[in-house]
């Protein structure tokens, strides 16, 4: 296909002048060889689309995710109409606004347009391709983000299971993956699986590129602290079947069958086990102290009973029902 040579010379000039620091200079050049390429092409041209993915590209490179999204979009409908929604191309330039989606914030679309590749990613090039597992490694990740850790784990063990098929376990390729699934399984709470696979992943490292080596240190490094958490987090189990054991035996287990119903006269049993008194203040439910005639004198014309009390020397009462009347004043 014929190609113009002033549009590209553009676009690596501008392409240098970023490398170079020359920030707004680099930029003008792009926009300038895009510029070029839109009027020599036209709008749907295969090389169109492959200049809005080489520029949505630089621009997430300097730190400008909204330009590189908005052009990575127009490299996937530009794509989608020359090269077909099948292209290897097209899929790639999907894959690339997925990424820059996820790092603009919007992870949710992120994965609409990954899964979407990804889907006709397998049906081209079959389960077992090497460009999947990073594929799948992204989604992972992106799940992540939202806390959805246990969807995050299956596609990481689905990216393991591609890259163990290609390139055996005891690859430095495979042990990333056994890193990156055993903080996986720690973040879902799987400490004795996230254990496991860390020290495969140290094993591998320490194997294949040495003690010295960075990744086999921070593996070693990761592998003490899932360690130490594992142990913490069984200990603190054992704790707390103990105490429900030791809950149990001490407090007697009573059914609605067997419990305890009160007396006549007595109290109701509370949920402590201590009665309710069914007693008033004024002293029903008990034995009465009260003499003979205090008590004729409450039924036959007092309102309220009195509860007995220390008698006092008073004065007769002169109304009192078959009483002799108290001596008038002398006169």
């Amino acid at each position: 296909m014929p190609q113009s040579l002033l549009a590209e010379e553009a676009l690596e000039a501008g392409r240098m002048s970023l490398i170079q620091d020359h920030k707004e200079m680099g930029q003008e050049l792009l926009l300038e060889s895009l510029s070029l390429h839109e009027q020599i092409y036209g709008v749907l041209h295969p090389e169109v689309a492959r200049v809005y993915n080489t520029l949505s590209m630089l621009y997430y490179q300097l730190e400008e995710k909204t330009a590189a999204v908005e052009l990575a979009r127009k490299a996937v409908i530009v794509s989608e109409r020359t090269l077909g929604i099948d292209s290897a191309e097209t899929l790639l330039n999907y894959l690339n606004l997925g990424l820059f989606e996820h790092a603009n914030g919007s992870t949710k679309t992120a994965l609409a347009y990954i899964k979407h590749a990804l889907g006709f990613w397998r049906i081209i090039y079959g389960q077992a391709h090497p460009d999947s597992v990073t594929t799948m490694n992204n989604v992972a990740v992106m799940l992540q983000a939202l806390k959805h850790y246990t969807d995050s784990r299956k596609w990481f063990e689905a990216s393991l299971a591609v890259c163990e098929s290609i390139f055996g376990k005891q690859s430095p390729h495979t042990a990333t993956l056994y890193f990156q699934l055993a903080q996986a399984l720690a973040l879902d709470h799987d400490s004795k699986g996230a254990v496991n696979r860390m020290r495969d992943a140290y094993n591998v490292f320490h194997a294949k590129l040495g003690p010295n080596d960075r990744n086999t240190k921070e593996a070693e490094s990761w592998l003490d602290q899932l360690t130490q958490n594992a142990v913490l987090l069984a200990k603190q189990a054992k704790d707390i079947q103990e105490r429900k054991k030791r809950g149990f035996s001490m407090t007697p287990h009573v059914t609605m069958s067997t419990r305890p119903q009160p007396q006549v006269g007595q109290g109701s049993v509370t949920p402590h086990g201590v009665a309710e008194s069914t007693t008033s203040a004024s002293g029903l439910g008990r034995m009465d102290s009260r003499s003979i005639d205090e008590l004729i004198k409450f039924i036959e014309g007092s309102s309220e009973p009195a509860a007995p009390k220390k008698k006092k020397p008073t004065r007769a009462n002169p109304k009192r029902r078959g009483g002799a009347a108290g001596p008038g004043p002398k006169k």
